[in-house]
């Protein structure tokens, strides 16, 4: 059995007891730290500190820590092994680079959408620093856990880390001019290097940033004789970072998930993590009244992906179609949903980029569409920041209202500009919004209405309540939407609506009509 890892590492074990008191002991070969007065007993290591095993059996590494539980009252393990189907909340990815000769090699290990992204990622003028902690890494995460909703660590947890660890923090940090945009934040051992923290600003995403921070840390890793790099810790059900993960040849292992522990510790920790989940669904909601990921909850839904799951057009959009997407060309369908407007835009021989911030979505769209032949690409994204590069599509088509739920309104407009980003000069802008002058014809119109007011929300944002779920929905009028799009750099083309074109009378009848404009 070889063990590596931070655990391992005679620098970590100097940190853990300088500042968590533990002494480090070595027990049927594997680190142990417990403090002088006896204790808890952590096996392998400690939280992220842990060892990770290699070339052992599953059956081995039983016996060895059975053997290291019998010995203690009290035990905690922290040890990562590579048997997938171990008992495990936490799992993490682990790069060898042992079959790398030169840094050039490592491209051998990433797949094919991986090498392309990272190729793309160093086409600007983005600069990398490679070395101590950064100005300004701080505020970056902060913004980070926010828009995760999580809970972030004190600055002096990574204050306290750097003094103790010193040139074992090696931090690869993205700028662009003196502006920082990423930074991947590591601790280094002789073979082994442990990614603590990735941060990244979401409005750069669309150049790769992610892809070459993790490619300039293993090239880093290369030239420094390191043999192994380990992604960190994550929850299983994160699909969509594994992926990533995945993509530079990193394989999945498990943290394993065993504790010995009295009664009373063990009610103790239930009761801890039950009130920490509560702060951190105290966080979601406050970041979704902030932020309006309220709207994203609903849509995550499986409920919510049943009533989108249709290939059913309206007649506005065939129309759209039939005018305006005629031509073949690139199309990026925002808010694509489960794919309704994707399929039948793919159908007409469009090459068909469809997104949607709701990986529920995504994720019923892909499979359902997963045989098809045509060019049709379903992607996890967010269309304050699109990851793609200037001038890269023909049209963009935000249906069915998609644009009226980004909150508050900041953001809304950011979209707008990715939007402009991306379309090539001259291209069409094609979307649906909420007419706030609409007058209610119906009953069911009229309470939806009053049920926002009576909420206290009358405008820009009006809830909207459906068995899956609220949504605060965006509304204005047909003349501040026309100003919006001229200030946002588009030059409006037609209104369409059942109602006909004339905007005096589709003001008041037409609840969401559809507007048509091009790129200038």
């Amino acid at each position: 059995m070889k063990l590596i890892g931070l655990g391992t590492d005679p620098v970590i074990q100097r940190y853990l007891k300088n500042v968590h008191s533990l002494e480090h002991t070595v027990e049927e070969g594997f680190p142990l730290f417990q403090n002088a007065e006896g204790g808890t007993a952590y096996v392998g290591g400690f939280k992220v500190f842990y060892s990770v095993a290699l070339d052992v059996t599953p059956q081995e590494i039983d016996e060895h820590v059975e053997a290291v539980l019998a010995r203690h009252a009290e035990a905690v393990v922290d040890l990562s092994v590579a048997d997938t189907s171990a008992r495990g909340t936490l799992i993490h990815y682990l790069l060898d680079l042992r079959p790398v000769t030169s840094p050039e090699g490592r491209f051998d290990l990433y797949d094919k959408k991986t090498r392309n992204q990272v190729k793309k990622s160093y086409a600007n003028d983005l600069r990398v620093e490679i070395g101590r902690p950064p100005a300004g890494l701080y505020a970056l995460y902060e913004a980070n856990m926010r828009r995760l909703a999580g809970l972030p660590k004190g600055r002096e947890y990574f204050e306290t880390l750097e003094r103790e660890l010193g040139s074992s923090v090696v931090c690869v940090s993205l700028y662009d001019g003196d502006t920082l945009v990423g930074c991947n934040y590591s601790i280094v051992s002789p073979e082994y290097q442990f990614l603590l923290l990735n941060v990244s600003d979401p409005r750069y995403w669309y150049l790769n940033i992610n892809n070459r921070l993790y490619d300039e840390m293993i090239a880093w890793a290369l030239q420094h004789t390191i043999r192994f790099v380990d992604f960190g810790p994550s929850v299983r059900k994160d699909t969509t970072h594994s992926h990533f993960k995945e993509g530079f040849g990193a394989q999945m292992r498990v943290i394993l998930d065993r504790e010995q522990l009295p009664l009373a510790r063990r009610v103790q920790n239930f009761f801890l993590q039950k009130k920490r989940n509560m702060r951190l669904r105290l966080l979601k909601r406050s970041a979704a009244s902030a932020q309006g990921d309220v709207s994203k909850e609903s849509y995550e839904k499986e409920s919510s992906a049943d009533v989108y799951d249709s290939e059913e057009l309206k007649w506005t959009e065939q129309y759209l179609l039939d005018t305006y997407f005629a031509a073949p060309g690139r199309i990026l369908d925002l808010g694509c949903g489960v794919g309704r407007t994707s399929i039948a835009l793919a159908r007409k021989g469009l090459e068909v980029e469809a997104v949607d911030y709701a990986e529920t979505m995504i994720r019923r769209a892909q499979k359902k569409y997963a045989d098809t032949p045509l060019a049709l690409h379903f992607r996890v994204m967010d269309a304050k920041a699109l990851q793609y590069q200037d001038h890269s599509f023909d049209y963009v088509f935000f249906s069915f209202n998609g644009l009226d739920y980004l909150y508050p309104e900041q953001d809304r407009r950011l979209a707008l500009r990715e939007i402009h980003r991306v379309l090539k000069p001259g291209g069409i802008f094609a979307f649906s919004t909420h007419n706030a002058l609409f007058i209610p014809n119906n009953l069911g119109r009229l309470k939806v209405v009053l049920k926002s007011f009576l909420h206290l929300r009358v405008h820009p944002y009006r809830w909207e309540f459906h068995p899956f779920g609220r949504r605060l929905t965006h509304y204005t009028s047909i003349g501040a939407e026309r100003r919006e799009l001229r200030e946002a750099g588009f030059a409006f083309l037609e209104l369409v609506s059942k109602y006909g074109k004339e905007q005096r009378t589709v003001s008041y009848k037409d609840p969401y009509p559809t507007y048509v404009c091009k790129k200038i």
